[in-house]
């Protein structure tokens, strides 16, 4: 399956749905025109796989094929970096719904 398909980006009128019939049938191990639970597991367990392997990637910072506590935590560190740079740290809807700051966002109550 190509990187297209993959994260189900847009190209030419009709190539998505060509595609997506294209992977259907070669998921659709009993060639009976549907996709049972098992194969649809299959189906996207192929679909994701290419991102996670590229996320897996990026975390795997010095390309031994392992991710460690140390590129996590730098992985982390880096994003809590880009969203206060952004703003986006601790403000907004999200922060108002994250009291008492425990990281778990709680149901706006009632005024």
């Amino acid at each position: 399956m190509d990187r297209q398909m993959m994260g189900m980006g847009m190209g030419k009128p009709g190539m998505l749905t060509d595609k997506l019939q294209s992977a259907l049938k070669e998921y659709d191990a009993d060639s009976n025109g549907t996709l049972s639970i098992d194969e649809f597991e299959t189906f996207h367990s192929a679909m994701i796989r290419e991102q996670m392997v590229d996320r897996f990637q990026h975390l795997d910072a010095d390309g031994d094929g392992a991710v460690s506590e140390e590129e996590i935590s730098a992985q982390t560190a880096r994003m809590k970096q880009m969203m206060a740079g952004s703003g986006m740290a601790h403000s907004g809807p999200q922060a108002e719904s994250d009291q008492p700051g425990d990281g778990m966002m709680d149901q706006p109550k009632d005024n």
